[in-house]
């Protein structure tokens, strides 16, 4: 009986650490729409004089070099854009002409997938 209450109680705190991290990624996927730094990364990353450095990108973004970390991991994770072999960092939304509203769309999309 010992046995099968502490298997109960390892299965139901897996069960909890798992919904914790689904959580956890669907929040910080969520901010990828609801927060501007996402799409002003991409925005930036598409100009010439871009530079894959995060404090650069903070002070043209007026955002702090942690969101801008957090931003950059999240957008990877979704598959909105990747680090090439040369460390340069490539738009992978597909969109010709980058609108936020057009971005949105883009990551809602990749949300869900990612969900799946």
């Amino acid at each position: 009986a010992a046995r099968s209450a502490e298997a109960a109680i390892a299965a139901a705190r897996e069960q909890v650490v798992r919904a914790e991290g689904e959580q956890a990624q669907a929040d910080q996927a969520w901010s990828v729409v609801a927060e501007r730094i996402h799409w002003q990364i991409l925005q930036l990353s598409r100009e010439p004089e871009f530079r894959a450095d995060c404090r650069w990108i903070a002070k043209r973004t007026g955002a702090t070099v942690d969101q801008v970390n957090l931003a950059w991991a999240t957008l990877l994770r979704l598959r909105l854009i990747k680090t090439t072999s040369a460390g340069r960092w490539k738009d992978e939304t597909g969109l010709a002409q980058l609108t936020e509203i057009a971005f949105r769309r883009v990551a809602l999309a990749r949300i869900r997938e990612a969900a799946r």
